[in-house]
């Protein structure tokens, strides 16, 4: 068995190693401030704002209303509200007065409103709380909300929760509207194609979509879609069982440092010390990565229960389908309209890792089985997410229930209780 200091030679030495280092390079300005929560806001300010130079004009704010409305299920709305967020009267108003506001003090008080929008014209406040996974403190939006009703009796008031991992808002009293990230992805996809904005306005938000899309690749250069990264974890699984203790001590770099100065042997120090470097100078390749060591387990227990079944794995996500779920897809189109999903979700702020599961219905569906796969799929959304009730009005995908983990041993039975559970609601279909 080779010594500490053999394994971080044969480590450093390996080809696929360095192009690995040298290929996750970050590239992207908006890589490097995503997804902290103060330049997503800003983001989320200028693309409200319809005088802004986006082109796009007042658009994103009402399609961030329609996807509202279509989530009030369960929420303490007054009636009026209701109906300014309907189909038929968003449609039907203008918004270009709309004036918008970033890092807003409510009632002089120590906490930020993240984005305010006001539009006297239809006596209108959006009030937009934004988050990259953190927590709100205690009563946070309650004191928002009651601090708002106060400035503005009279008015209509939409209070959007918004969470990039699809956390529900701490909200008792059911005032704020709970959206994730991926109706807004959709949305940027689709004024990406708008012929009518500028270059530059399309590079902006093609760049933005990017930062906060959990389809986008990880890394710029690197081809997750090879073999390179499985083959290094084969190839050194005692450098990653290091780089594991490091992702969990919580230590920072000098905490870290000193403990390898005082506790290794004379002649490992420096190799363990450089090792430590690299692994810090690229830490978020190393902890993309080392979730990767579990798969061969989860795929375990997936066989026994689904031997037959179909995936695609990248290194922040694993797809699962069954094959008999092709039928349901649009003729002469192979995407899954059925899937599992396993993100792996690292915040912003910490190196915890998160695995989210979610089951997945993707259109276009055939016409034969549309309605039938619409039905079942809402009554599986219906059951497993609150407040989202909607699906025909979802673009191109959408959540039919979600289940998070801290723990990488469950993840396994969760993708196949997933599975399990679609097998079970679709069977039947075109028999």
């Amino acid at each position: 068995m080779r010594n500490a200091v053999e394994q971080i030679d044969a480590f450093f030495g390996d080809g696929k190693v360095q192009r690995l280092l040298n290929l996750c390079r970050e590239t992207r300005a908006l890589r490097v401030c995503f997804p902290r929560e103060v330049p997503l806001s800003r983001f989320l300010a200028w693309i409200f704002d319809p005088s802004q130079g986006h082109g796009l004009q007042d658009m994103p704010l009402r399609r961030l209303l329609t996807a509202a409305g279509r989530n009030l299920e369960g929420l303490s709305l007054p009636l009026t509200t209701r109906r300014l967020l309907g189909a038929t009267s968003l449609s039907a108003t203008s918004f270009y007065g709309a004036l918008v506001q970033k890092e807003v003090s409510l009632n002089g008080g120590g906490a930020r409103l993240d984005v305010l929008i006001l539009d006297p014209a239809n006596q209108l406040v959006v009030a937009i709380e934004n988050k990259a996974g953190a927590k709100t403190s205690s009563g946070q939006l309650d004191k928002y909300a009651d601090a708002l009703e106060k400035q503005y009796p009279g008015w209509h008031r939409v209070l959007i929760f918004m969470d990039m991992y699809g956390a529900s808002p701490d909200d008792e009293a059911g005032r704020w509207i709970p959206l994730d990230y991926q109706w807004l992805t959709d949305e940027m996809h689709e004024a990406e194609r708008a012929p009518w904005i500028g270059e530059e306005s399309r590079a902006a938000i093609r760049d933005f979509r990017r930062a906060i899309d959990f389809e986008e690749r990880p890394f710029l250069h690197v081809d997750e879609e090879g073999d390179d990264v499985l083959d290094v974890l084969d190839q050194h699984p005692e450098i990653f069982e290091l780089m594991e203790e490091w992702s969990q001590s919580g230590d920072k770099p000098g905490e870290m440092l000193e403990k390898l100065q005082a506790n290794s042997a004379k002649l490992g120090r420096k190799a363990l010390m450089d090792l430590y470097t690299a692994y810090w100078q690229r830490r978020d390749l190393w902890l993309q990565c080392l979730p990767m060591r579990r798969y061969a387990g989860w795929l375990q227990q997936i066989y026994q229960r689904f031997p037959d079944v179909w995936r695609h794995i990248k290194r922040t996500s694993l797809v699962f389908s069954l094959p008999q779920w092709e039928k349901f897809a649009e003729q002469g189109n192979d995407h899954w309209p059925l899937r599992v999903a396993v993100r792996i979700l690292r915040s912003s702020d910490s190196d915890k890792v998160t695995y989210a599961v979610v089951s997945v219905l993707a259109w276009p569906l055939s016409p034969e089985t549309l309605e039938e796969v619409e039905e079942r799929a809402l009554a599986l959304r219906k059951t497993h997410l609150k407040r989202n009730r909607s699906l025909r009005d979802e673009q191109r995908r959408a959540k039919l229930r979600v289940d998070r983990t801290t723990d990488p041993n469950a993840v396994g039975g969760l993708i196949v209780k997933h599975l399990a559970m679609l097998d079970e609601t679709f069977e039947g279909l075109l028999d």
